[in-house]
């Protein structure tokens, strides 16, 4: 059989002429790399949800809770980051961060905070 180069670690092994790693954990650590700069990209938005999930649920006193935008704002909410919409009958739309939601009011800039259950 023809020696090889491990496409990895560059150790010279025999096989198989469509073996390309000397060992699994060659392959592994090749495919891991490959992976990574997508894995960031989706390790930061469940970080950003998980954090904004946090905000709210921090937030919420009772059933409905009203809380300026700037507060949200201040405690590090990101308003770009959510996990599903929720359009109403009357044509409120709710964003949700995995068990709480949020609604845009119109007056003074506010939010409302809703459990997940009430509307879903």
């Amino acid at each position: 059989m023809q020696k090889k180069k491990c496409i990895e670690c560059g150790e010279p092994f025999e096989g198989r002429s469509d073996k390309k790693f000397c060992n699994h954990h060659c392959r592994i650590a090749y495919n891991n790399k490959l992976r990574n700069e997508y894995n960031k990209a989706i390790r930061k938005t469940d970080t950003t949800l998980h954090h904004n999930f946090e905000i709210l649920r921090k937030f919420v006193v009772s059933k409905e809770t009203k809380v300026s935008k700037l507060l949200l704002t201040r405690a590090g909410f990101n308003f770009n980051y959510f996990t599903n919409m929720y359009v109403t009958q009357k044509g409120n739309i709710y964003y949700f961060c995995y068990e709480f939601g949020y609604c845009h009011l119109g007056e003074k800039d506010q939010v409302l905070i809703v459990p997940k259950g009430e509307y879903i």
